[in-house]
């Protein structure tokens, strides 16, 4: 197989040819051949060197070895006539010159790299019509050459494309003999891949795999576009799907067509940063389309009303926003609009989609639902009743998912399936998934260091919690400058980079949006602590599903409980007593005691050791993690208490073993906080 770069995977553009071609060359060429792939990736390595200067053009692949030469390959996707020199796209009309601009391409690029003394090299150019057939005609002077016996062409039509490897062969040989072309050395090769491809080694760069899948991936694609087509020319429609589906992006580009009719446009959604988000990227038809949250909306009906004193509680959020804008509404004292487009729409209560749907009577409703992110606590609107409300026989489904990652859509579809087929074309790797049962080798730092070493910027990355960042991380997510949100605040938007920080805590709603809210790369965070229980949803299985993240589970479990932590770090040495585990530690001055059940008759031999002895007593259960408790401190300890008082077992840096800690906002070592 030849070698791909990128390696990881063909571009959905415009021209569904090269995704094709793609796969064929792959698989067609042998390993002596380097083809790099797609624009995005050789003007990036080009203008990483020279930023004025990027001459690539239309060269979709270019292909290099080291007998053969180097090969430029144009593709020209849909079905072409040949007029002159010119070739006509039938479907379109659109006439182009693609012989004028591949050889402008070429030998721009031959004059770039001929900057430099050895890579002045002589380049061969072919075209490739993966929809056009030719029958072998000579359809252009240009393309072949007559002058030999039997002719050459430098064309790929249609009915040469199953043996497209051998046909590229065939030009790379044509260019060899007719530009006398040298074979490159080894070293000349590789110098001429490192110059097209700085520091490639084969496997990419995160850096990279951010820039390609933002350029490849996140633009509004031809299938997307007709939904939008098929929105603009209907009053009603609900549009669902998948995350990674482009319900937002094609809201986006709704809305700005409705604004470029002349229409003044609302559009609606629930969180307020994708409020935001929408408000960017609207933010040139602001005149014509309002961006809002309901609940904003609510605010300013009430403001308008001039009730400004009342304190807005949960009743208002559920019942008497509604109540206020029904009203503002009713006095003319709201903006008028013709076109209403709702984002996430199934976070909206069903009351209030129906109130909109009689405000906006007889004008045009798109709405967005995503089913699979409602979380637990919110009472929103389902398909069906949408449905209803809407006066529709059944939503318009979206089925190929190309902004998440394949492997994260596998691994969405493994907790959640569907009825139907959810597609995507992006290659499965399983690189972009990265689920972490951390352990004492672990770190965030190191993290952080290797993704912004392979090229990431910090505003690619966002880190999400449940309900409060975990003090575990804060220090270093703000040391570094990364973005954290909750996950339900960021429901709707999306980043390159998501690490999911105490993953552990979520149930699967809250982990299905999470995962579903990257471009790139997942990584998310699981503290075995939390592990294992009987509350563990979908995701926690498959994560312990993997041999390697049980050992780590086990192996915390043996490690953290306190009865090992006692035997192996504190010396705990059981006395030669048959109805208890008792044990003395001589530096701390305490009785230890572990029991079977803490409240099993052993307990009684507190209440003995309290009344005869003046030291205080650490107790646990044998299957406790970490905490014990303490009983009859008598003023030995900073903070004493004569009641039973929950500790924990954590190493202290400044003592140099595991000591107890406090436990509360503050946690300190009851030994060192007498000092601070």
């Amino acid at each position: 197989m030849a070698k791909m770069i990128p390696s990881f995977g063909p571009q959905a553009t415009e021209s569904y040819g090269e995704v094709v071609l793609y796969k064929l060359i792959e698989s067609q060429l042998s390993n002596d051949f380097t083809v790099i792939h797609s624009l995005p990736w050789l003007c990036s390595a080009i203008k990483e060197i020279d930023p004025h200067f990027a001459p690539t053009g239309e060269i979709d692949f270019l292909i290099i070895h080291k007998e053969l030469g180097v090969l430029a390959l144009e593709v020209k996707s849909g079905k072409y006539r040949v007029d002159g020199v010119t070739f006509v796209h039938l479907s379109t009309g659109n006439i182009t010159s693609p012989i004028q601009q591949t050889r402008h391409n070429v030998h721009g690029l031959a004059r770039w790299l001929g900057g430099n003394k050895e890579l002045r090299l002589r380049i061969g150019y072919g075209l490739v019509f993966p929809d056009s057939d030719f029958t072998n005609q000579i359809f252009s002077a240009a393309l072949v050459d007559i002058s030999v016996t039997p002719n050459k062409s430098i064309a790929i039509d249609k009915g040469q494309i199953p043996s497209l490897g051998q046909r590229v062969i065939d030009i790379m040989n044509y260019w060899k003999d007719s530009l006398n072309v040298p074979v490159m050395s080894d070293a000349k090769t590789q110098k001429l891949i490192s110059m097209l491809c700085p520091q490639y080694d084969g496997t990419p760069k995160w850096g990279t795999r951010v820039f390609f899948d933002n350029k490849i991936w996140l633009p509004l694609t031809n299938e997307q576009s007709e939904v939008v087509i098929t929105a603009c020319d209907r009053t009603r429609m609900l549009v669902t799907g998948w995350p990674g589906t482009g319900k937002t992006l094609i809201g986006i580009a709704i809305a700005r067509e409705m604004v470029s009719r002349g229409m003044r446009v609302l559009v609606l959604t629930f969180n307020s940063l994708l409020a935001e988000y929408l408000t960017r990227q609207l933010d040139s038809d602001q005149a014509k389309c309002t961006v809002s949250t309901w609940h904003r909306l609510c605010v300013i009906a009430r403001h308008q009303l001039g009730i400004t004193t009342e304190q807005l509680n949960d009743d208002w959020f559920k019942t008497g926003c509604l109540d206020d804008i029904r009203m503002a509404i009713a006095r003319g004292m709201i903006d008028n609009y013709d076109v209403l487009i709702i984002d996430e729409c199934q976070a909206l209560r069903p009351e209030w989609c129906r109130y909109l749907v009689e405000w906006f009577a007889g004008k045009k409703i798109i709405a967005f639902c995503d089913e699979t992110q409602l979380f637990p606590f919110e009472s929103g609107i389902d398909l069906l009743q949408l449905c209803d409300l809407l006066k529709i026989e059944s939503p318009f489904l979206l089925t190929i998912a190309l902004r998440t990652p394949k492997m994260i859509t596998e691994r969405l579809l493994s907790v959640r399936p569907t009825s139907y087929q959810l597609y995507s074309m992006r290659e499965k790797e399983p690189e972009t998934l990265k689920e972490v049962v951390f352990s004492t080798d672990w770190s965030l730092t190191e993290l952080l260091e290797k993704l912004m070493h392979e090229g990431v910027m910090k505003k690619d990355i966002v880190a999400l919690y449940k309900y409060n960042l975990p003090l575990l991380f804060e220090t270093i997510l703000i040391e570094y400058d990364i973005r954290t949100e909750s996950v339900s605040r960021y429901r709707g938007l999306e980043s390159p980079i998501i690490i999911i920080l105490d993953a552990d805590s979520m149930v699967d709603a809250e982990l299905f949006c999470a995962y579903s809210r990257a471009t790139t790369l997942v990584i998310a965070i699981y503290n075995p602590r939390a592990m294992g229980g009987k509350s563990a949803g979908k995701f926690q299985e498959q994560v312990l599903a993997i041999e390697e993240n049980r050992d780590k589970l086990n192996e915390y479990h043996l490690t953290s409980l306190v009865c090992n932590i006692m035997r192996t770090h504190l010396g705990f040495k059981q006395f030669d007593i048959e109805s208890i585990n008792l044990s003395w530690h001589k530096a701390w001055g305490v009785w230890l005691v572990e029991l079977n059940d803490l409240n099993g008759y052993e307990s009684l031999w507190l209440d003995y050791l309290a009344s005869n002895f003046k030291f205080p007593i650490f107790y646990w259960d044998k299957k406790s993690q970490f905490v014990f408790y303490s009983y009859n401190l008598n003023g030995n300890f900073p903070g004493d208490s004569s009641e039973t008082t929950p500790l924990k077992l954590e190493h202290c840096d400044n003592c140099d073993t595991f000591v107890p800690y406090t436990i509360g906002l503050k946690s300190e070592c009851i030994f060192c906080h007498g000092d601070t």
